[in-house]
């Protein structure tokens, strides 16, 4: 099981510092108002199936996968990151996570094998300082078909949420993950709420199994802007 906690740093790892990059709390940073996100290939993971993500893309609000077959529709007015942002946050907060700990760090390389950061939207651009939070959404897959402990959504949160409680990070779990259907697909959510002196931040965590791939959207806000996260969840059509 330490294994699969492992492998599932890489997405917990970008969420949270985003989260802590939407308080300004983190390093600054631009958004290029790009209109299509940056192709798989050029940074694809080395999986051992030639079955991969694409990286989709946007156009007026609307992102499509074509691989999950599955759209989101999203404020025009709302930033959408560039890879170049998401790795620099990735490779900030592994190191925040990992604190030298040269088996983490190992095991945080092999994780990003095996990872996509297929979307990071937010109302701001990332480093914008915001006066309480800048809500945002990730998306991700991650390639689990290797992992045959993992065989649903809810056990791929519930791991996940272990991670969270391990790092010194004040994560808190509310209650246990639970089905939802969004589309017409079955999905586990996970519901978080981090602490920080600044602001409560709410997170949740919706993912499903597909393909050998954990399908993961991170939403994360304060009370008064979830409920615009959850309407842009809605709009999630398979």
């Amino acid at each position: 099981m330490a294994a699969i906690r492992l492998r599932s740093l890489t997405v917990t790892a970008l969420a949270v510092l985003l989260t802590l990059s939407a308080c300004g709390t983190e390093q600054q940073a631009t958004v290029a108002p790009a209109e299509e996100t940056p192709a798989a290939a050029e940074r694809a993971p080395q999986a051992t199936s030639d079955v991969r993500p694409d990286a989709g893309a946007v156009e007026a609000g609307q992102y499509r996968n074509q691989f999950f077959d599955f759209s989101i529709a999203f404020p025009e007015a709302w930033a959408v990151a560039s890879q170049a942002i998401t790795d620099d946050l990735q490779e900030t907060n592994s190191e925040m996570l990992a604190k030298g700990d040269e088996s983490i760090e190992s095991a945080l390389e092999a994780a990003e094998q095996n990872t996509y950061q297929l979307l990071m939207i937010s109302e701001q651009p990332i480093g914008t300082q915001a006066a309480t939070f800048n809500p945002n959404i990730v998306v991700m897959a991650e390639k689990i078909s290797h992992l045959p402990e993992i065989t649903s959504g809810s056990e791929y949160l519930q791991n996940v949420s272990r991670l969270l409680q391990q790092t010194s990070l004040p994560y808190a779990p509310v209650g246990d993950p639970y089905e939802v259907t969004i589309g017409d697909r079955t999905f586990h959510r996970a519901d978080f709420v981090l602490s920080t002196p600044e602001v409560e931040v709410k997170q949740s965590y919706l993912a499903m199994i597909d393909q050998g791939y954990a399908l993961g959207f991170i939403l994360s806000g304060t009370d008064e802007s979830m409920g615009q996260l959850e309407e842009i969840a809605d709009s999630i059509s398979f």
